[in-house]
């Protein structure tokens, strides 16, 4: 980032420059995330495009040199499937571009990065479709028009009502306001949108929730009844929430990205 401000000082047009990071094929090697976050932020700061590298999943794929482990920017990405990768660079809010590094990635891949960003940017039209009301405070948060999501992949439990499945899906751009950001992601538009909704209790024989569990406020607790929260620490299961399902292992890193009025939604496992 002092190399491109200096490029700046002398004249050039942050819209000019990309920058990329490096790509590392041997397990371990890679430079931590946290760095990795810093740098985007402040090359974001300037206005200058950043990219890094997606991870085929194919066994045997390769890079510049014979080896055969991978081709990450960091190393959180080496092992997981490519649409956990793309949506955690989607999460980080700094990263302009996502290529492939190793050769070659299969048609699955390429099928499942489109799906995961037909996911992620969904038409805004849809939003009335639920609700205009709702549908209208989202615009305001994007004045661009421009909507844009994070797909959470989510386990669900077994027997979930109708009523449970629809705080989750119907509406589908959840968000925490940022004034309680601790124990979960507090989605509060579910328990206005479906006020007065059934929401039973049912029992659930864990005694705490851990992170990523999909919990929503049951009947126990009536006036936040129907509010969806993605715990982010150990909870008590004091009876006051029924569990919904789980985000996968792969896609826990992404909750540690999602901030303040980010959106983000769920899709079926």
């Amino acid at each position: 980032s002092d190399l491109t401000q200096g490029i700046i000082e002398a004249g050039g047009n942050p819209e000019n420059i990309l920058t990329c990071h490096n790509f590392y094929p041997q397990r371990y090697t890679c430079p931590s995330l946290e760095a990795v976050d810093a740098t985007n932020d402040a090359l974001k700061k300037q206005g200058i495009s950043t990219a890094m590298f997606l991870s085929s999943q194919v066994p045997g794929t390769h890079g510049p040199w014979p080896v055969s482990d991978g081709l990450p920017t960091v190393e959180e990405h080496r092992d997981i499937p490519v649409e956990s990768q793309l949506k955690h660079m989607m999460a980080m809010n700094n990263v302009t571009e996502a290529i492939f590094g190793n050769a070659f990635a299969s048609d699955e891949e390429f099928r499942v990065i489109s799906e995961t960003m037909q996911q992620a940017y969904p038409e805004m039209e849809s939003l009335d479709a639920v609700d205009p009301f709702f549908g209208d405070i989202v615009r305001e948060w994007l004045p661009d028009g421009q909507i844009r999501r994070i797909p959470l992949k989510l386990h669900l439990e077994p027997g979930l009502s109708q009523n449970e499945k629809d705080a989750i899906f119907s509406f589908n751009y959840h968000v925490d306001l940022g004034d309680c950001l601790n124990y979960m992601l507090r989605s509060r538009l579910g328990r206005m949108l479906y006020k007065g909704r059934d929401f039973t209790p049912r029992v659930c024989e864990r005694e705490k929730f851990v992170k990523g569990d999909v919990v929503l406020v049951n009947d126990n607790c009536k006036h936040y009844a129907g509010e969806v929260q993605v715990v982010m620490k150990d909870m008590k299961n004091d009876g006051q929430r029924n569990l919904l399902g789980h985000i996968g292992e792969n896609e826990l890193m992404i909750l540690d990205e999602i901030g303040a009025g980010d959106i983000y939604g769920f899709v079926e496992a």
